[in-house]
């Protein structure tokens, strides 16, 4: 099984990595704050998830604005312009009825999503999210991370 990369433009002109594998239902996968499409599909124990996972679904992930594969060079990286994104790919791709699966940052960029598109939801699905950042406890972490991406 292979990934097929693609690129589709947010509203605002960003261009963003998306990827697909395996057919059905769609699966959205909302990465959290790092993420890079070809990276992670070499990585055995991720490729192994994402071939599993789309035995029975159109998988679909993506790297958010200023990381992995899309545009790196970007300005609005708030929750609304990754709002946006998600919504650019999801109707790029002509989907409808999507599973969100979001992680880290990424589930509260589902649940907006799903507050702002309830008629193109069909599921949410949360693994390590948090509701408001403020709350982390890991600001040094978060710091040092923040600092790893404007290096690169």
């Amino acid at each position: 099984m292979e990934q097929k990369i693609q690129f589709v433009t947010a509203p605002d002109g960003v261009r963003l990595a998306v990827a697909t594998t395996g057919s059905g239902p769609a699966l959205v996968i909302v990465p959290g704050w790092i993420s890079h499409l070809e990276m992670e599909w070499n990585f055995p124990p991720a490729r192994n998830l994402y071939e599993r996972l789309a035995r029975n679904h159109l998988l679909v992930r993506y790297d958010k604005r200023g990381t992995g594969l899309s545009d790196r060079n970007v300005s609005d990286l708030s929750p609304d312009a990754n709002i946006r994104d998600l919504d650019a790919i999801i109707r790029a791709l002509g989907l409808r009825e999507v599973t969100l699966l979001g992680y880290s940052q990424g589930g509260p960029i589902s649940i907006a999503y799903a507050v702002e598109h309830p008629e193109n939801v069909s599921r949410l699905i949360f693994y390590g999210i948090y509701h408001d950042g403020s709350t982390l406890h890991f600001r040094r972490l978060i710091d040092a991370f923040v600092t790893l991406i404007r290096e690169d």
